[in-house]
């Protein structure tokens, strides 16, 4: 998995790959950090943990609600999401993240 951290700077995100980890992180907060997932959606697109998710209910089984977020798992080395470890690649699509949309955060299912 490569090492990536993004930064929120309260318009948009810095990333460590533009800017090298020295730089970045003397630059920002720790609490205004992201890392990566190592993790894509459905689209390629690279996940961070507090991404915003969608996934098919109909590949999860059910049809509660399909919005959730990246967080850590219980032990800190696995990613879980909407309260399971799984594999999001094939089925779940990027609609945002906890800096950029607060909107959603009211639709996460945790």
């Amino acid at each position: 998995m490569e090492l990536v951290f993004r930064a929120w700077d309260g318009n948009k995100f810095i990333y460590s790959d533009d800017v090298g980890l020295g730089l970045f992180f003397t630059q920002f907060d720790k609490s205004m950090i992201d890392q990566s997932s190592g993790l894509s959606d459905v689209n390629g697109r690279k996940l961070f943990f507090g991404d915003i998710l969608e996934f098919d209910p109909i590949e999860w089984g059910d049809n509660t609600t399909n919005i959730t977020i990246i967080e850590w798992g219980d032990n800190y080395s696995q990613i879980s999401v909407y309260g399971d470890v799984m594999d999001i690649s094939e089925w779940c699509t990027l609609i945002g993240n906890y800096r950029e949309n607060v909107e959603l955060m009211s639709k996460v299912n945790l």
